[in-house]
């Protein structure tokens, strides 16, 4: 099953510290939270347990992390950060990175797809 806390640890080693990059179609982001996201927060004074408030409800109930081992749950949780927390959208992402035609049979597509991520 898959571990918020443990997965969470993960993405905010590589998302933690504050960017406004200006080809980030994010815009401001601090803690894999962005500015396009939350538009109302004050992206640079957000704190790190303000950011891990907004994880479940916002990012992980949408993947429905749960179910999946710790590595997809990642990837799922990782995914949901930077491109957004749609599960049909990372469901069309993850199937073209693997070449899955997206009108085959969905046993043949795996986890991510017959889990309804």
């Amino acid at each position: 099953m898959g571990d918020f806390n443990r997965c969470i640890d993960l993405v905010l080693a590589e998302e933690g510290s504050y960017i406004n990059h200006p080809d980030d179609p994010g815009g401001e982001t601090k803690f894999g939270i962005s500015k396009r996201a939350y538009p109302q927060l004050d992206t640079p004074a957000l704190t790190l347990a303000r950011a891990v408030d907004l994880y479940p409800t916002d990012y992980w109930q949408p993947i429905n992390g749960d179910p999946f081992p710790d590595g997809l749950a990642l990837l799922l949780l990782d995914t949901a950060v930077n491109i957004g927390p749609n599960p049909a959208r990372s469901r069309k992402c993850w199937t073209r990175a693997y070449s899955v035609p997206p009108n085959r049979d969905a046993r043949r597509r795996g986890a991510i797809n017959s889990n309804g991520c």
